[in-house]
């Protein structure tokens, strides 16, 4: 099995901690739980990359309402407009860079600030977090991207 990805993703690593219900419980390496679906192969305290799209995250001034909501914290550091979307990146105290991509649609546009100077949340469907083991992730030969 060879895993090829095309485009970006966001590459988030931690470490399994625990199950709860339907999910997985996975602890960052800056210290936050994100939740990922339960069908990941990995035992508690083995290290997982956890896989994220841009198109699946978006930028909210506060934390998640619900539980199967992940996010961590970050500050806009570039916005390009790219005609039917934003493209931006999030600088992140642990986890690099993150890139989300918020389309220009009437019902997402302007639901945060682009306060350069302020803390945003990017958040996610825990649904959406693809999650691998650090050892299958090797094996399937699965590469970091550039995190810049």
């Amino acid at each position: 099995f060879v895993a090829d990805f095309i485009g970006t993703s966001n590459l988030l690593r931690g470490r399994v901690r625990g199950r709860r219900a339907d999910w997985a419980v996975v602890e960052l390496e800056a210290g936050e739980e994100i939740l990922v679906p339960r069908v990941v192969h990995a035992d508690a305290q083995q290290r997982v990359s956890v896989i994220i799209r841009p198109d699946h995250m978006t930028l909210t001034n506060a934390p998640p309402a619900t539980p199967e909501t992940n996010a961590v914290r970050g500050r806009v550091s570039r916005v390009s407009y790219l005609g039917t979307h934003l493209h931006i990146t999030v600088e992140t105290v642990r986890h690099g860079n993150l890139t989300v991509m918020e389309p220009m649609s009437a019902d997402r546009r302007g639901s945060v600030g682009l306060d350069f100077s302020r803390d945003v949340h990017v958040t996610w469907p825990a649904a959406r977090s693809l999650c691998f083991a650090e050892q299958a992730r090797e094996r399937a030969g699965v590469e970091d991207n550039d995190r810049d």
